[in-house]
């Protein structure tokens, strides 16, 4: 099956632009505009230049500085509104060109207006001087334009890059999920099935009960892994802001679970009822993983102690055995498959490391040895109105 990605729809950007003033000017002429003012710069610097020349103004060095210093920026704003037009910007991004370019060539502008009032060289003097201040303004904002709306462009991109491998990545996911749930585990069905007919129909003879049993565990270890593995891929695919959950009452029906599956461990309990954590549904997948966790790994009679308190901004949950203890090569990779050596915890702790991250919360073996085994949970509380 070959997997062919979807399109990625962006509606968050495309509605901020949408709604940014700036973005629903006509942006278009954006460019042309740019290059309108840079020619009329330079032609007004000519202009005033030619009227020196003829005697008509004024050749002070005031005068011959503004001009050596606008000209070339004039033609800059020339040459910038052309590449504008040809750059990788979209038009969408032109609006914040304008808005800084009418910025800076607004403030430049008023700023030299005073300045130009208090020169008395001359009328001409105080216009080269209005002009030089007007030439700096558009040049300074249209720059600082340029620069904001590149760094615009390139956040988009790349949270369009981002979006599209998560859409990959989910779809992804959801093939493997599919696979596991309609392959292997039908199959590991039918394997059991027929291990079953096989161990009724001959018994003991020759051995083939023996094999039989030995086909049906063997199976039942692979729907059991298949299924940590769907529910892995179930809660790194899972989407959703948090909400208010009841902490005791999430527990209780866990709790009420774990008995009927285990009727032999003694269970012991301190949960306050009025406990609420900013969780949300796939809660329970982290308490039934921590609890069934406790219990599993116990060749005796499994003793429970599950006890919660706030601590702070946060509830800390403790979920003690009566278990061998893990040994201390194991502890530091204990949540994390990639690294982990001793396959006997499965992957019910990974999964319960993950939805803990996944609350801002954190996991962690807080005692263990040969008395057994204290797992922690730390969940940040709701917040209360």
């Amino acid at each position: 099956m070959v997997l062919e990605p979807s399109p990625v729809s962006h509606p968050t950007t495309r509605e901020r632009d949408m709604n940014d003033p700036i973005h629903r000017l006509p942006t278009r002429w954006v460019p042309s505009v740019v290059i309108l003012l840079g020619l009329g710069l330079v032609v007004f610097t000519a202009v005033e230049v030619g009227l020196a020349i003829a005697g008509y103004g004024s050749r002070s060095s005031v005068f011959v500085a503004g001009v050596i210093t606008s000209l070339p920026i004039s033609v800059a704003i020339v040459a910038g509104g052309y590449w504008l037009e040809r750059s990788s910007l979209g038009p969408e991004r032109y609006g914040r060109v304008a808005w800084w370019t009418l910025g800076g060539l607004s403030f430049v502008t008023t700023f030299t207006v005073v300045i130009a009032l208090t020169v008395s060289e001359g009328v001409l003097v105080q216009i080269a001087t209005v002009r030089w201040g007007t030439a700096l303004g558009t040049g300074s904002g249209f720059l600082i334009g340029v620069f904001e709306a590149r760094s615009i462009e390139e956040a988009v991109a790349a949270q369009r890059i981002r979006a599209s491998e998560l859409e990959r990545r989910r779809e992804l996911l959801d093939y493997l999920n599919g696979i596991l749930r309609h392959e292997v585990l039908n199959t590991a069905t039918v394997i059991q099935g027929y291990a079953d007919l096989i161990h009724s129909t001959n018994g003991s003879h020759d051995g083939v009960g023996e094999y039989a049993t030995t086909i049906k565990r063997e199976a039942q270890d692979l729907t059991s892994v298949t299924r940590d593995v769907r529910r892995l891929l179930e809660t790194a695919d899972a989407t959703g802001d948090g909400h208010t959950v009841h902490l005791e009452e999430c527990l209780r029906a866990e709790l009420e679970a774990l008995r009927e599956a285990h009727p032999e461990a003694t269970i012991e309990t301190a949960i306050p009822a009025d406990i609420e954590v900013r969780a949300d549904d796939m809660l329970d997948r982290l308490l039934s993983n921590l609890l069934e966790n406790a219990v599993e790994h116990n060749d005796g009679d499994p003793e429970l102690s599950v006890r919660a308190r706030r601590n702070g901004s946060s509830v800390r949950l403790e979920v003690a055995d009566n278990g061998p203890g893990i040994p201390e090569s194991e502890r530091e990779a204990l949540f994390d498959p990639r690294t982990r050596t001793d396959t006997s915890h499965g992957m019910g702790l990974t999964i319960v490391a993950m939805l803990a991250e996944r609350y801002e919360g954190t996991v962690e073996v807080a005692e263990t040895g040969s008395a057994g085994t204290v797992f922690a949970v730390d969940l940040p509380l709701a917040q209360t109105s």
